[in-house]
């Protein structure tokens, strides 16, 4: 081994003695401090003896009673004796290794520590698994870092947007910024977490902290005799309002994931179901996804091939179907599928609780069950959005038939017959628009106006059957009229499928001299359309961009005189069934 060579020291240096410490060697900070800490609250009424109660006599786990600080603390921790990795069968079929499986082991503990009357515990490796989900403070740690964090250096936030599309993102920039850095829309958006630098007056959490259920200080150098004084310091920061004055729009809406206030919002829709005392805008059955009604061949509710068909969801039909209302639970309703049937003779399942749009208001509370997930909306957010939907004006100068045709396309072609030609159709996959290159395509509307000067009118229409269609229908209006405004090459293709009589002033296109209306096809369908909470809260999204484009909005109800949902006449089938053909819906999706 090469050896790293010295100069050697000069005689006289050698001559003087060498100087001896006299004090011991102060020992560095990383010797007694702890660089990583993540820290949840728990709730009210939960300690170490409620936690220890709910692991019961487990073998795996061991705890035991020690001091931090000076302060009275519980150890809990855990380990899993180690086992052959679950991946490493599938390795063995592709190479037919020899080799020993690689040993998985995991372990966890939990350090609960009481301060001042407040209960936290720091988890490590798998010791968050140690405590339940009821005893933990939600989004306790997303206020200690909003409270806590330079609101101009964050580095990454996780964000849901709350539509019918349920999208979860996250997001991180490798220069610090503030939100305008982020792609998040702060009227919708649902923040979860976040990552940032902490301000001056919080720098002893370290270069960055970590906010969701719990805080993490991944970088704090935190001395073990410091470790009470820095509970109170989150602890005082998770009170604390700071927040509000750098993100206002967080509270709006809030995912509620304490268990209690679940099972107040849950037993309140159950009851109101059982009893059938629920207004059509306050409880309905709807589908989380898009449907293409011209594939629809019909709805049912029991997996049996044998059970009745119906033209559409229905939450009355849907009750009687699944039996005596007295018996529902929030269990029986994730159990069960509404099944949709395609022209091609495919079932799909969905769970009815997500099928499941509701709005709920106790006392001054107001909450949303959207997607199979409850949510809390704050008062002041919701009169804010209803005062947002009540400005956008009704189109006046169009006056649309009742609906009762067999889908939206022969609706829209009979508009059009019926108008004197007043309307382009741009409905149907015949109609789509190429953009963007490749196969992609964009339905530009589904009817068409010339109006006076350089403005058109753009109509979209859509029949109501949930938050997922009106989200497409926001989304279609966006889409369309952003490229229309800004691509020359698209105009010129919509203009090409128009009659010469229809086409726009050649001079060219204002679209402040433009509208862009959002039909809605529903029962009992006359002034202003109804729909939930998440819907208005899109629409107005919609809006904004629309307005900020130059576009003037409207809105219409089409009222749908289609019979309540009835019984599909069912084909009658051979006695006889080929070999392997599959006997319920159940065995077919098992497959």
């Amino acid at each position: 081994m090469a050896r790293t060579k010295t100069a050697p020291r000069s005689p006289k240096a050698a001559s003087r003695p060498r100087k001896t410490a006299s004090r011991p060697r102060k020992p560095k900070a990383s010797e007694n401090s702890v660089r990583r800490l993540t820290i949840y609250q728990l709730r009210e009424g939960y300690g170490a003896r409620e936690i220890l109660d709910e692991l019961g006599d487990r073998d795996d786990v061991e705890h035991a009673k020690c001091k931090v600080a000076g302060l009275d603390a519980t150890l809990v921790s855990r380990q899993i004796e180690a086992h052959d990795v679950t991946w490493w069968a599938d390795i063995k079929k592709l190479t037919r290794t020899k080799l020993a499986a690689p040993k998985a082991q995991s372990a966890g503990a939990a350090l609960i520590v009481s301060v001042d009357s407040q209960t936290f515990v720091i988890a490590y490796g798998d010791g968050r698994h140690l405590i339940p989900a009821s005893a933990i403070v939600d989004r306790f740690g997303l206020r200690v870092a909003l409270n806590a964090v330079d609101p101009d250096k964050l580095r990454a936030l996780d964000h849901a947007r709350v539509d019918a599309f349920a999208r979860n993102t996250r997001e991180q920039t490798t220069i610090p910024g503030s939100t305008r850095a982020f792609g998040i829309d702060v009227a919708q958006d649902l923040l979860s977490a976040v990552v940032g630098t902490p301000s001056v007056e919080n720098s002893a959490l370290g270069s960055w902290v970590v906010g969701k259920d719990a805080v993490t200080l991944p970088s704090a150098k935190i001395e073990a005799r410091a470790l009470p004084d820095l509970l109170r310091q989150i602890a005082d920061l998770a009170g604390l309002l700071l927040y509000k004055a750098h993100f206002p729009w967080v509270d709006n809406i809030r995912p509620i994931d304490d268990p209690e206030t679940r099972s107040k919002v849950n037993d309140l829709l159950i009851s109101k179901l059982a009893s059938g005392e629920y207004l059509p805008n306050e409880i309905a059955l709807g589908l989380p996804d898009i449907v293409e009604w011209e594939n629809v061949a019909g709805f049912r509710y029991s997996s049996s091939e044998s059970g009745p068909v119906y033209d559409q969801p229905d939450l009355a039909v849907f009750l009687a179907e699944i039996g005596t209302r007295t018996e529902l639970t929030v269990d029986k309703l994730r159990g069960r599928r509404v099944f949709m049937i395609d022209s091609a003779g495919s079932v799909r399942g969905i769970s009815a609780w997500k099928c499941l749009v509701a709005e709920l208001e106790d006392g001054v509370e107001r909450f949303a069950l959207h997607n199979g997930l409850w949510y809390k909306v704050d008062e002041d957010f919701v009169a804010e959005v209803e005062r947002d939907y009540q400005r956008i004006p009704l189109a006046a100068e169009l006056h649309f038939p009742d609906f009762d045709d067999g889908d939206e396309s022969d609706y829209i072609r009979r508009v059009a017959a019926q108008q004197d030609e007043r309307f382009t159709v741009f409905d149907g996959s015949e109609n789509l628009i190429a953009h963007g290159g490749g196969k992609s395509k964009i339905e530009f509307c589904d009817l068409f106006e010339r109006l006076h000067g350089e403005g058109c009118r753009l109509v979209h229409l859509k029949r109501y059957s949930g938050s997922a269609t009106l989200s497409h229908l926001f989304a279609q209006g966006i889409v369309s009229a952003e490229t229309y405004l800004s691509d020359s090459g698209f105009r010129d293709a919509v203009t090409a499928k128009m009659p010469c009589e229809h086409q726009p002033n050649a001079a060219g296109f204002n679209p402040r001299q433009s509208e862009v209306v959002f039909g809605v096809i529903q029962r009992q369908g006359e002034g202003r359309p109804h729909m939930p909470f998440f819907s208005r809260l899109n629409l107005r999204t919609a809006v904004r961009k629309l307005e900020g484009l130059g576009f003037r909005v409207t809105l219409c109800t089409i009222n749908d005189l289609t019979p309540p949902p009835k019984k599909k006449p069912r084909k009658r089938r051979s006695p006889k069934r080929r070999s392997g053909q599959s006997k319920s819906v159940s065995q077919k999706e098992a497959k």
